[in-house]
């Protein structure tokens, strides 16, 4: 490989590790590249970002993520109420803001249980 190719593979895969961070923010956009006409290689990177996004959760920092979720939810308190409606205003396709949303409604419906 020459010095060349070797800067683009580099290029290439800092901006699949950079994709990777930006996680959902990232997945329509991904999406639409895939079914742009893209390289095989492009192809299999988007289709291995894309993997890392769907359940079950690869990615151990979105799993501390949501696991946050959950224990923000059992405390129930006016703080970890606020944390969640906080989180719950991200991207509406993320996961961590869809799942924020839904741990605000389980605990608006046990309070109205009460």
């Amino acid at each position: 490989m020459s010095g060349d190719n070797v800067a683009q593979f580099a290029v290439r895969n800092d901006a699949t590790r950079q994709l990777a961070e930006l996680g959902d923010a990232a997945a329509s956009a991904l999406r639409e590249a895939d079914s742009a006409g893209a390289t095989l290689e492009i192809k299999r990177r988007i289709d291995q970002l894309l993997k890392a996004l769907e359940v079950p959760i690869s990615n151990p920092e979105r799993l501390r993520a949501l696991r946050a979720i959950e224990a923000l939810e059992y405390q129930g308190t006016t703080e970890a109420r606020q944390m969640l409606e906080e989180l719950a205003k991200g991207l509406p396709t993320a996961l961590i803001t869809r799942e924020a949303q839904a741990s605000l409604q389980r605990l608006a419906a046990r309070g109205a249980e009460r």
